[in-house]
C-alpha cells in the first residue's frame, strides 16, 4: 500500500492509510498528534514514526499545511560509467540539487542547479526519478522541502568538475557504486534512500 516518508534529521515519518500500521507502537492517529512533540526529538535521535489517518492524500495535505512550502528540482547523474554525480556539501555528501526559482519550470530547475553546482555543460534528462520530502528548520521557521528528481546524463562526460564553493561545495566526483557505502555514511536519510530506490531497488527489478 502506498505511503508517504518524510525526512527530518535521522528521524522518518511514514504517513500511512494502512490500518495494519495502527497496531505499531510508534503509529499515532492524526487525529490526536501533534507532530511539533515528534520534529524536537530528531535534534538528537534517530526515530521512526507511523502516522494514521483513513485517507492518505488528506493525511498528506494536512501534515504539509502545518509548515512552510518549498519546492527544489535536483538530478541523479550518470556517466558512461554508470558513476553517480556526487557533491560534499558542507561536510556533507549529496546529491546536486537547489531551490525552484519564481516562474521557473521544475526541469529547467534541476538542470541549471546540477550544472551551476558541478560547472558542467550538456547535461540533459533521462527520465523523473520521484520526490523526496524533508523537514528543516530556518531562522525559527519550520520548513517542508519537496525536491523533484531526474535521471541525468551529461553529453561530455570527460568535462572537468568544478564544484561551486560558495554554495559550500568542496567538491564535486564521480562515484562508482561500489563506492556508495561510504557515501551511505555520510549523508542524508532522503539521499540515501533515493539512491537505493533509484538505481539499486529499481535496477534489480
Amino acid at each position: 500500500m502506498q505511503m508517504y516518508v518524510i525526512f527530518k534529521n535521522n528521524c522518518s515519518f511514514f504517513l500511512t492509510s494502512d490500518p495494519s500500521d495502527t497496531g505499531r507502537s510508534n503509529c499515532f492517529h492524526w487525529e490526536n498528534c501533534d507532530p511539533e512533540l515528534y520534529l524536537n526529538s530528531c535534534e538528537t535521535e534517530r526515530k521512526t514514526y507511523y502516522i494514521y489517518y483513513k485517507d492518505l492524500e488528506k493525511l498528506f495535505e494536512e501534515f504539509k499545511k502545518k509548515f512552510v512550502q518549498v519546492n527544489a528540482a535536483g538530478g541523479l547523474v550518470l556517466n558512461e560509467n554508470q558513476e553517480l554525480l556526487m557533491i560534499f556539501r558542507n561536510g556533507i555528501w549529496d546529491l546536486p540539487k537547489g531551490k525552484v526559482e519564481k516562474n521557473e519550470q521544475i526541469e529547467a530547475a534541476a538542470l541549471r542547479e546540477v550544472e551551476e553546482e558541478c560547472g558542467l555543460e550538456g547535461v540533459f534528462i533521462k527520465d523523473f526519478a520521484g520526490l523526496t520530502y524533508h523537514l528543516y528548520e530556518m531562522e525559527g521557521n519550520q520548513y517542508f522541502k519537496t525536491s523533484h528528481w531526474y535521471t541525468m546524463g551529461v553529453k561530455d562526460p570527460d568535462q572537468k568538475l568544478i564544484p561551486q564553493t560558495e554554495e559550500g561545495i568542496s567538491r564535486a566526483v564521480w562515484k562508482g557504486k561500489e563506492q556508495l557505502d561510504e557515501v551511505f555514511k555520510n549523508t542524508y536519510p532522503n539521499i540515501k534512500w533515493l539512491i537505493n530506490k533509484v538505481l539499486i531497488t529499481e535496477a534489480k527489478g
